[in-house]
């Protein structure tokens, strides 16, 4: 019975995933997509927005996505619903940034978590500053070489997908 329950759970759990990535990221961008935004603004969009979703500083993805989709004229909803779909991809990889920035720096490697930041942000910013801006760095000088070749593939993705005024 007690395995019953926990199926049950873990049914819920599930459903409840796939409506919030329905509501807050897939659906978004069929909507975008539906009102003939380019495929390659989509793409542009997408990309831009799951590597901003991946910013080192916890917390404060959504802003530098809005703000990296506002300075690229990209397309806003979908590069923030990409954004929203990166936090997991956040979690695993804010410290890879930092820990590759302060190597390329030559700092020392500081026991950094997510809680720290939970528990005060700023404080923490204050604690970790320096290992931060060189994860920043690092995430900067990146970007190309993960944005760019992805986006071409996101373009090709698209395209093969695209209906848009094609004979039914």
């Amino acid at each position: 019975e007690y395995m019953g329950d926990l199926t049950s759970v873990r049914f819920k759990m599930a459903e409840t995933v796939k409506r919030i990535v329905m509501d807050k990221v897939v659906n978004p961008v069929k909507d975008v997509f539906k009102q003939g935004v380019p495929a390659e603004k989509i793409a542009q969009s997408l990309m831009w927005g799951l590597y901003c979703g991946c910013f080192p500083v916890p917390g404060v993805t959504s802003v530098v996505g809005f703000g990296v989709s506002w300075a690229l004229s990209l397309n806003v909803v979908v590069a923030i619903a990409a954004n929203y779909a990166a936090t997991p991809l956040n979690l695993a990889t804010f410290l890879l940034f930092i820990r590759y920035g302060e190597y390329l720096f030559g700092l020392e490697a500081l026991a950094i978590s997510t809680e720290a930041f939970s528990a005060d942000f700023f404080g923490a910013l204050r604690t970790f500053g320096r290992s931060i801006a060189a994860g920043v760095v690092f995430w900067v000088l990146l970007a190309p070489f993960v944005v760019l070749p992805l986006q071409r593939l996101c373009l090709y993705l698209i395209r093969a997908v695209d209906t848009r005024g094609k004979a039914q």
